[in-house]
């Protein structure tokens, strides 16, 4: 199990996810703040843009790699 979990494919998928779902985050606070005038969160270290956080990214690609390995598993 842990091979299949470090293997090379699965830090591409990591990667993917990050830069995914960090620009998903991203463009998500953009439009909700252009569109109502308020933010719909707020980063207060490590800002990107104010939209998004460098905290962030790693928990993205966790996530990725988790919902990854649940498809492997049951499909």
């Amino acid at each position: 199990f842990l091979t299949t979990l470090l293997s090379c494919n699965n830090f591409n998928i990591f990667l993917i996810f990050s830069l995914v779902g960090t620009i998903l985050e991203w463009l998500a606070g953009f439009a909700y703040h252009m569109i109502v005038g308020q933010r719909l969160w707020t980063y207060h270290r490590y800002s990107i843009g104010g939209y998004t956080s460098l905290f962030s990214i790693p928990l993205w690609g966790l996530g990725g790699i988790l919902f990854w390995l649940l498809v492997k598993i049951f499909v």
